[in-house]
């Protein structure tokens, strides 16, 4: 008779990076102390907790008219659906009947269910440009689906390389999937631009290549949704066949609700029934029903609300590029030595400083200003209260590591 636990060779899991600076950040006694690593968006008083006007509500609405908790469709709350689809693709596209789409467990949850259905379609070998949010490498091996990575970022202009996604395009094999974040790129911030995206299409279209959006901050780069869905929308008029998972996390503030939905779009309609059984079927196998809260409230914004939706998109976006601009006119101030324009040239909640492994352990130590190792940081932690010992802090860590490379 063993004695011996079935757990006894489990190994030890590797903690998350940004779970490893928050649980530092968590313990510094510091009062200056500074949070710029996850990415979530905090108003001016760095409220985590902050709850977009519309959604309140949208909530409000949902107290006075409760439906309770009963099932709804494994293909997500239907309300919610058509409403999704006309974010991503505006009010039309979605009536040509070549789209099909299900509500799923946040963009994260979207993601997974792409991939294990183009696993289903035979595709199996994903490109993927670096750096990059790293959960997409443990989603597509954990599908027994292999990753290739190509490069993304220009370093010394601070935007997008889309000469590198160009060649990428081909050399890839027939029968792989480029997976493209559609706008506010994480970790980079750099976007292609519509003359960018119309060179990557042109390739496409010429290859048996499928394409994967990943669309988790749409109307946080422009302010406007619909202009950060050119990209879905263009490929889908050329008549290029991919997926879009979307996620409401960050532009409904809806991060705990678990709010997302992956919509897929095939040059025949004939096709698509038999897609929206597959989708299903996955589902049915992994959650069954999808939760109902964040769906009704996401149906509110897309009609009772939606202007009130708009508008708190475009303050979230108008204040991040204002807190940009900041940024880079205190940098300037202070003639800190470097190239940080980038910050301007890039969208979204995220900056993606450049700062060495060593200039942020240095900030961290000595300020009290916590970012991943990347160096991206969360422009939506700067506001007036901090913005200024940031900068000036960065400032020095900098010129400390110049002095150090003349010694």
């Amino acid at each position: 008779m063993t004695s011996g636990s079935f757990y006894d060779n489990v190994p030890l899991a590797e903690t998350d990076p940004i779970v490893v600076v928050l649980q530092k950040y968590a313990k510094d006694p510091s009062p200056k102390k500074v949070d710029l690593s996850i990415g979530v968006y905090k108003p001016e008083d760095g409220d985590i907790k902050y709850v977009f006007p519309s959604v309140k509500k949208a909530k409000t609405e949902i107290y006075n008219h409760d439906e309770g908790h009963p099932y709804h469709s494994m293909a997500g709350y239907p309300q919610f659906v058509e409403g999704a689809q006309k974010v991503v693709f505006g009010d039309d596209r979605p009536r040509e009947g070549r789209t099909t789409s299900i509500q799923t467990i946040s963009g994260t949850g979207a993601i997974h269910l792409g991939i294990e259905f183009v696993k289903r379609l035979g595709l199996k070998d994903f490109y993927v440009g670096v750096p990059t949010w790293g959960n997409y490498q443990g989603m597509i091996e954990s599908e027994d689906c292999n990753v290739e990575f190509f490069n993304h970022y220009d370093k010394a202009s601070g935007t997008a390389d889309v000469d590198a996604v160009l060649s990428t395009i081909d050399t890839m094999p027939d029968h792989s999937v480029l997976l493209l974040q559609a706008c506010c790129h994480n970790p980079t911030g750099a976007d292609y631009t519509q003359d960018q995206w119309k060179q990557i299409c042109a390739k496409l279209k010429n290859r048996h290549i499928f394409t994967f959006f990943d669309i988790a901050y749409q109307g946080f780069a422009s302010g406007n949704k619909d202009t950060d869905a050119w990209a879905i929308r263009y490929f889908y008029d050329q008549g290029l066949e991919f997926l879009a998972a979307e996620s409401f996390s960050k532009n409904m503030g809806l991060y705990g609700e678990r709010l997302g939905c992956l919509h897929v779009v095939s040059k025949n309609p004939k096709n698509i029934s038999s897609v929206h059984s597959s989708l299903v079927s996955i589902f049915r196998s992994q959650c069954s029903f999808g939760p109902l809260f964040g769906a009704r409230i996401a149906s509110y914004l897309f009609t009772d609300f939606k202007e009130e939706w708009d508008q708190d998109v475009l303050t979230i976006s108008d204040r991040l590029s204002g807190l940009r601009n900041q940024i880079l006119n205190k940098f300037k101030a202070l003639q800190t030595p470097g190239n940080w324009e980038p910050v301007v040239r890039q969208n979204g909640l995220f900056w993606f400083s450049g700062l060495s492994k060593e200039q942020i352990e240095d900030l961290t130590e000595s300020y009290h200003i916590y970012i991943p190792l990347n160096g991206r940081f969360n422009v939506a932690g700067f506001n007036d209260s901090n913005l200024d010992y940031i900068i000036e802090s960065i400032d020095k860590v900098v010129r400390k590591t110049q002095t150090e490379a003349s010694l």
